[in-house]
């Protein structure tokens, strides 16, 4: 048991910093080189508390964040190969997988007259950049990036815990930036590029108050309660091939997934009661358009090919959950009530651009490009619950966002042939499922909106 006057903080952080760079040059007649660079990044950060806490105010946080203007893993390749024949790989890789979770064990009584704040952040920053350049009779460069993430991130009360007092913020929120950036040149003869970069973003972010299986384990409040999940996925890719002699061939190839979970649950049988009251879950996925586009790959030769694939995939997965026996209350006067807010949105702004340029007496470019979102589900899910309200009850599963996809392709020669697509897919599903058994009873309006 602990008593204190003041306030109770316990906090756990951890700042990562992992850095790899390698560095090759080959020659010779034949001149072949390889650089590799790999990080593999393992955390888990936790925050706790457990028993019986009376005092002003309590904090519990734990956080994974990034140093400031830096990144949580970052690898760099750069080779180089000259000779009559020259070949020449680098790769870099930089993958980051952190656990936070931030909690109330199971069974505490918090008896705290300010705030409680059971807080998990997990930020990660993942940069990987490969450079290869060759020049011979014969030359070949090949290059791949690959920055990835996958997180968890958890704030939750456990079961039947009893809280009494002023405010209750329960928050999981996370940012994880992943940036693949490769470049590849080839010049003699006989000159072929191929570059690749790869992101992929893996997140669930869970805020959660989990089942009540005791009596009289309550929430009971005088001011706010807040339960809220927030994912935001940073990803992009950048890619140069170039390629030059008097065959001249140009691959790239830009590959971006995210896969994002976030929920905000009330568990079964779970009493809260308060002045305001918000339960919300929202993802975000930003990938802005980069200067110079996504890809560039140059071709130039008496023969002069290039190619391009630019592909990204978004899932999300939003759900504000309410759970069978739940009692969600905002009490106060009906002349001047608080909020009463259940909401889950899905915002995607997400960008991609190929640009392909070949010259030669016979020239040919192919290029696609594209943004799919097959999976983009928000929903409110509420059981055989109770939720009342002095005031209005509002009741929001949305989503939103702007995308946009281009290819831009040029041939010069005798002989060209240019092919391209674009296309930009997003399926998206917005529900409020209110369960057999429920209840809804607001003194002032309910409102209901689902839509993109």
């Amino acid at each position: 048991n602990t008593k204190v006057t003041g306030g109770v903080n316990v906090t756990a952080t951890f700042t990562p910093n992992i850095y790899a760079k390698t560095f090759g040059v080959s020659a010779g007649v034949a001149a072949v080189g390889a650089s590799f660079a790999d990080i593999d990044l393992v955390s888990t950060v936790t925050a706790s508390v457990a028993g019986t806490i009376t005092a002003a105010n309590l904090t519990v946080t734990g956080r994974q964040l990034v140093p400031g203007g830096d990144y949580s893993a970052e690898a760099r390749t750069v080779g180089s190969a000259g000779g009559l024949i020259g070949v020449d790989a680098t790769d870099s890789d930089a993958r980051t997988t952190s656990n936070v979770s931030s909690f109330v064990a199971g069974g505490s009584t918090l008896n705290i007259t300010g705030t409680t704040a059971i807080g998990a952040v997990n930020n990660t920053s993942q940069y990987a950049d490969a450079n290869s350049n060759t020049g011979g009779l014969i030359a070949a460069g090949i290059s791949t990036s690959y920055a990835g993430s996958n997180t968890t991130t958890e704030a939750y009360l456990g079961s039947n815990v009893k809280v009494t007092g002023g405010s209750l913020s329960v928050t999981a929120t996370g940012t994880d930036r992943n940036f693949a950036e490769t470049t590849s040149g080839s010049y003699g003869l006989a000159g072929v590029s191929s570059a690749s970069a790869e992101t992929r973003t893996t997140s669930t972010t869970t805020a959660r108050v989990d089942n009540r299986t005791q009596s009289g384990r309550i929430i009971d409040l005088t001011g706010n309660f807040r339960l809220a999940a927030e994912h935001t996925a940073l990803p992009n890719s950048k890619v140069r091939s170039e390629a030059g002699g008097l065959f001249g061939g140009a691959g790239a190839e830009a590959d971006n997934t995210i896969t994002s979970t976030v929920q905000a649950n009330i568990g079964n049988n779970v009493n809260v009661y308060a002045k305001n009251l918000t339960v919300e879950a929202i993802n975000h996925v930003n990938k802005p358009m980069l200067d110079g586009g996504n890809i560039r790959g140059e071709a130039g030769g008496l023969i002069a090919g290039g190619g391009a694939d630019s592909v990204t995939t978004i899932s999300l997965t939003t759900l504000a959950t309410i759970g069978d026996g739940a009692w969600l209350e905002v009490e106060g006067d009906p002349a001047s009530p608080g909020n009463f807010i259940v909401r889950t949105l899905n915002d995607i702004v997400a960008s991609e651009k190929a640009v392909l340029f070949a010259a030669g007496g016979l020239s040919g470019l192919f290029g696609d490009a594209s943004i799919t979102a097959n999976n983009d589900l928000s929903r409110i899910q509420i059981g055989n619950a109770d939720l009342k309200s002095v005031g209005a009850i509002n009741l929001s599963a949305r989503g939103q966002g702007n995308v946009v996809v281009l290819v831009d392709a040029e041939a010069y020669g005798a002989g060209t042939l240019i092919t391209g697509t674009a296309e930009g897919v997003l399926r998206p599903t917005n529900e409020i499922d209110i369960g057999t058994g429920a209840r809804i009873v607001a003194k002032g309006d309910l409102l209901l909106a689902a839509g993109t």
